[in-house]
């Protein structure tokens, strides 16, 4: 990305200045991965747009509690189990989510909905799902590590190969990295037709690798 600047006053809030730290690290980057959920579901963000005290939600709730993606995803990959971005935990990190989200949108990052997204881009990923889309779930993590390696062709030094043993963030930020690098190869799984745009937009759409390893 030639002529790449960091908006630093576009990041505000108490995460300001990771964000803008990630920027500066990953600016010339064609995509970013982010471990990070960058919505709600669909259902749940338009009940919580007319809520009133007292009102009853609809019933069954559990459509409420998973985005389309979590579904679609717990329909491949059937020993996954995607946390609620609106009844756990994870509803916070989505907050920071949306900020980090859009201070890579103002500073030239796309989030692609179909195909046609292109690169630079910003993308959600799970590196649990990647990981079993990858079929390497079972292994342990001193053998995931070589066999990424040598599928990706990386030189690790030993310094990093003990972070990444000893530090299950940096473990993860090392898979959604390379989740990163099957995106802009074109080998991650797009939303499906049947999902509209409309939902996506809302909702966002977990990328993971579309193509065994070997």
């Amino acid at each position: 990305m030639d002529g790449y600047r960091i908006s630093a006053d576009l990041c505000k809030g108490p995460d300001a200045e990771h964000i803008v730290r990630l920027l500066e690290y990953c600016g010339g980057a064609d995509a970013i991965a982010v471990d990070v959920p960058f919505g709600w579901p669909k259902p749940f963000a338009e009940a919580l747009a007319g809520y009133r005290i007292g009102v009853p939600l609809d019933l069954p709730r559990q459509r409420y509690r998973l985005r389309t993606t979590d579904v679609w995803l717990k329909s491949k990959l059937p020993s996954l189990n995607p946390k609620s971005v609106s009844t756990d935990r994870l509803g916070s990190t989505a907050i920071v989510g949306t900020n980090l989200l859009h201070a890579l949108n103002r500073n030239g990052f796309r989030l692609p909905l179909r195909k046609s997204g292109g690169c630079p881009a910003a993308i959600e990923v799970y590196p649990a799902a990647s990981l079993l889309a990858w079929n390497l779930q079972a292994l342990e993590r001193e053998e995931i590590v070589r066999r990424l390696q040598e599928q990706f062709t990386l030189e690790i030094s030993e310094t990093t190969r003990s972070t990444l043993l000893d530090n299950d963030h940096c473990f993860d930020a090392f898979v959604a990295a390379l989740t990163a690098r099957e995106y802009a190869g074109g080998n991650t799984f797009y939303p499906p037709e049947y999902i509209p745009d409309e939902t996506i937009e809302i909702e966002g759409w977990i990328h993971v690798p579309s193509r065994s390893l070997q």
